[in-house]
């Protein structure tokens, strides 16, 4: 292991085996116990990140027993990794995702395609300052006639329909 490597340990004394990190230049013997764990694959991450701010970095991980789907972004300081395993394949398919985005100047949740009931954040492919006034001048009418349609056909536009609840069986 190099100096600037992450470890993680438990104190000598420690009742509650709570899990720190620090650098592997400040793991002292006496008063740490290191925890056994994939140090390759971690550090592998780890060193692409700038280690100055490491204590505030952040990287993807998932539980061990969780779907293998679902991603946390955590601090390091946060990690544990008898709980937890990095997420390598998500770190390289986030960073992959925002290069093709700027490159083709697109993201998800703008709409570029117009019609006369919807607005646009875009103008001739590029981004509209006065594009989210235009979007809400548009849509926010054809909300008040939905709710105005709503109230007049079911009495409350904007209420919890109670038919479809059910009620919690008391013992």
């Amino acid at each position: 292991m190099e100096e600037n490597d992450i470890v993680f340990y438990i104190r000598v004394n420690d009742w509650r085996k709570e899990c720190k990190a620090c650098l592997y230049k400040d793991f002292d013997i006496d008063k740490m116990k290191l925890l056994e764990a994939d140090y390759n694959s971690i550090n592998k991450v780890f060193r692409k990140q700038n280690i100055a701010n490491w204590k505030i970095n952040r990287v993807d991980a998932r539980y061990k027993d969780e779907n293998s789907s679902t991603y946390h972004n955590i601090k390091w300081t946060d990690f544990d990794p008898r709980k937890m395993e990095i997420a390598s394949d998500k770190n390289k398919t986030t960073e992959i995702n925002i290069k093709e985005m700027v490159r083709q100047k697109r993201a998800p949740g703008l709409v570029e395609k117009t019609s006369r009931d919807r607005g646009s954040v875009m103008h001739r492919g590029k981004v509209d300052e006065g594009a989210m006034e235009d979007l809400l001048d548009k849509t926010l009418p054809g909300a008040k006639v939905r709710a105005v349609k709503r109230f007049k056909n079911k009495g409350a536009s904007f209420t919890k329909n109670k038919s479809n609840q059910t009620l919690i069986r008391r013992k």
